[in-house]
């Protein structure tokens, strides 16, 4: 006898299989609930709303508190965090973004994204957000996006801006959803979609990618892609998220301890912060860097390329141990995340 698996019931799965459950009725106090940042709430009022179609729970609807999320903010009718706002909460000022960006920018470096999934969408975004902040632009000389793969709804709940849907597409593919306004990061920008492959460095096609003194491929692309790059001729830095951690290392080894983004479950107001740090922890270093991009050779004719550096690793929930408890400083207001030890709840699929 043949099973038939509903789409509601594979697209559940999913997310509870990614994302923490958390309720906010958890917390005490209304004077803290109104100064949550609710992304951490969005996978459980949209399991609630596929498992309750009926209305019998109702999440999705207006929540006090705030989001940074673009999806998140326009699902919940709820306010959206400036970017001003989150790099308060990092530490830093728009003096100091405006000083990494102008920095990164002088290098004149072009820039290869390996993947738009959660690093490349995430990195997309913040960095456009802090380029609209600061009045800074085209931050990068030449920029290549590159992703065979589809959107996917469980996927979309760590994309932090509404994808661009075309009328005439037929298919959600990440290369083609993603908003035209980024292309302002780079002096020119070309879209791919396709995989970056051996094939495609050592043929004609590099000449998209640029001179390898100029050019940093970043990403989180699978394990074979990783240790593809990391012998090539470019510079390849990889970017990667687990649980409350990231990292971030050049040319990595693929038989050491490098973080995969096969990672457990995500609370979303860590991961979207998380790759905020990221992303401004990556062009502090692409703007101070002095060592040379690429394989080189030193005087004797000897080949010089960084292997298995790391540039930075950081635990979000130790750096911000103080904050947690606290709450985060965010110009005039004062934010918690709720922790997802404190909110986790149970959502159970029923018959749809």
């Amino acid at each position: 006898m043949n099973k038939t698996i509903k789409i509601e019931e594979l697209i559940f799965t999913k997310i509870k299989h990614r994302y923490h459950f958390q309720k906010e009725n958890r917390i005490g106090g209304r004077n803290i609930r109104d100064k949550l940042i609710i992304d951490s709430f969005y996978p459980a009022a949209i399991a609630n709303s596929i498992a309750y179609p009926e209305g019998l729970i109702t999440t999705m609807t207006s929540r006090k508190g705030y989001a940074i999320s673009e999806r998140v903010a326009n699902d919940l009718d709820s306010k959206r965090l400036h970017i001003s706002e989150l790099t308060t909460m990092l530490g830093y000022t728009k003096t100091d973004i405006g000083k990494i960006l102008q920095r990164a920018k002088n290098k004149e470096f072009n820039i290869v994204l390996v993947g738009l999934g959660g690093t490349g969408a995430n990195f997309l975004h913040f960095v456009y957000e802090m380029m609209q902040w600061t009045g800074k632009g085209y931050i990068f000389n030449n920029m290549l996006m590159m992703d065979d793969d589809d959107f996917d709804i469980p996927n979309m709940l760590r994309i932090p801006f509404i994808p661009q849907f075309d009328s005439n597409e037929t298919r959600a593919s990440k290369i083609n959803t993603t908003p035209t306004k980024f292309s302002n990061i780079a002096n020119s920008t070309i879209r791919r979609s396709q995989l970056l492959t051996e094939e495609f460095i050592n043929t004609n096609d590099s000449r998209l990618m640029g001179l390898t003194n100029k050019t940093i491929i970043y990403g989180a692309p699978d394990i074979g892609t990783r240790e593809m790059l990391t012998n090539s001729i470019y510079t390849f830095i990889a970017a990667t998220h687990k649980d409350n951690e990231y990292s971030i290392v050049e040319n990595p080894a693929v038989d050491n301890d490098l973080m995969m983004e096969t990672y457990g479950k995500i609370n979303l107001s860590k991961f979207f912060l998380n790759h905020l740090s990221m992303t401004i922890e990556f062009l502090k270093h692409i703007g101070e860097r002095e060592f040379p991009l690429g394989k080189n050779e030193d005087a004797e004719g000897r080949e010089i390329q960084r292997e298995n550096e790391t540039i930075v690793r950081h635990n979000f929930a130790d750096r911000f141990s103080v904050e947690f408890e606290n709450g985060f400083k965010a110009g005039a207001k004062k934010l918690f995340i709720a922790d997802e030890n404190r909110t986790l709840t149970e959502i159970e699929l029923g018959e749809i």
